[in-house]
């Protein structure tokens, strides 16, 4: 038969063991409160750019030269604005932003994205040795492009701010005919060309 004083001494035990066992989970930090909550996102304009073309959604099969490829449809065609494909922009990119301050500091018309209905006409020469494509791309500008995400003082948030440098490509505004061109689009296919090489030879 258990005594009054081994009594009160499971019972001491008892407690002890039961906070021992409360402890960790009481003392351990929610996850969500382990993060940074966003203030706010800058874009900066890093320069004036150069001209480039970008392929839109007008293009043939891959063929292995020699070959010639003369192709005509009626189609939608759509260019769409991207940046380096080595550049890393977490939470992606407004390009409606981006597209504003370019314009805005440069005098420039691009857009996001655009597209055109029409009867394409394209065709290009695949020399031996080379695998290609006919495509149609657009008249585009390539800038550097700075975004910087900004963080709410925590005691949880280490940081202040992200900096994020990328290379945008947007194309331009108009859907003229000088806007676009038809080229040989080399595999793999990379989707930019310079602005001088928009050509067939």
């Amino acid at each position: 038969m258990a005594t009054g004083a081994s009594v009160q001494r499971l019972v001491v035990g008892a407690v002890v063991l039961l906070v021992s066992t409360l402890v960790p989970v009481l003392v351990a930090a929610p996850a969500s409160a382990q993060g940074c909550m966003v203030d706010g996102t800058t874009y900066t304009i890093m320069g004036a750019g150069s001209r480039i073309w970008i392929g839109t959604s007008i293009f043939s099969e891959w063929k292995p030269g020699p070959a010639s490829i003369t192709r005509s449809e009626s189609k939608t065609g759509t260019t769409s604005s991207s940046h380096g494909s080595s550049d890393t922009v977490s939470g992606g990119v407004n390009w409606g932003v981006v597209a504003a301050q370019y314009n805005h500091e440069w005098d420039r018309s691009v857009t996001r994205s655009s597209s055109l209905q029409k009867t394409w006409s394209y065709e290009t020469q695949v020399p031996a040795g080379m695998t290609a494509r006919a495509r149609v791309f657009k008249k585009a500008w390539s800038f550097p492009v700075r975004k910087r995400v900004s963080y709410k003082k925590s005691s949880q948030c280490p940081k202040v701010s992200d900096t994020y440098n990328f290379r945008a490509r947007m194309p331009i505004r108009t859907n003229s005919n000088s806007a676009y061109c038809d080229a040989r689009d080399q595999w793999p296919a990379t989707g930019i060309i310079p602005h001088a090489k928009c050509t067939n030879v």
